[in-house]
């Protein structure tokens, strides 16, 4: 998601119980995971910070609605701590994963590849890119998500 870091990370998918607002949402055993969690709530910024503050090694939100899931962390930094790696995925998606984590265990890797940087724009897209007045923002990614298919095909991408 906009704002997150990059990282690539290989561990054990868990699935975060209630809406992963809180830190007792996260239970100690999530340690170096990839934490599945369902939007709802707090912000999308909050649960980031709250999987890195319990050690989670990347948050995986799933929608709420059908369809993807397109957000952003909303600013570069949260006041609860630092983002960890994170990503949205489709309902059917989170669905799927948390119907299959409920009796086995599955393994993960995730790549996410993300850029952040200040550019000085008059607030239009495309113009503008040197003008000193209208500081903005931008981040860029690419190779962000999870191949849940490559988990399980039998898991709706």
């Amino acid at each position: 998601m906009p704002y997150g870091p990059f990282g690539n990370v290989t561990g054990d998918l868990a699935v975060i119980p209630n809406l992963g607002c809180g830190h007792v949402d996260f239970p100690a055993d999530v340690t170096g995971k990839l934490a599945v969690i369902s939007p709802g709530t707090c912000t999308f910024s909050d649960k980031s910070t709250l999987a890195g503050a319990s050690n989670a090694a990347v948050a995986i939100i799933y929608n709420n609605v059908d369809g993807n899931l397109s957000g952003t962390l909303g600013s570069p930094t949260n006041s609860l701590g630092p983002y960890v790696p994170t990503v949205g995925i489709s309902k059917a998606a989170g669905d799927a994963l948390v119907a299959k984590l409920a009796g086995a265990s599955i393994t993960g890797a995730l790549s996410v590849n993300t850029q952040s940087e200040n550019v000085k724009t008059d607030g239009t897209f495309g113009g503008g890119v040197n003008d000193p007045d209208y500081p903005g923002r931008r981040t860029k990614g690419s190779g962000q998500g999870l191949n849940v298919q490559q988990l399980d095909p039998a898991i709706p991408a």
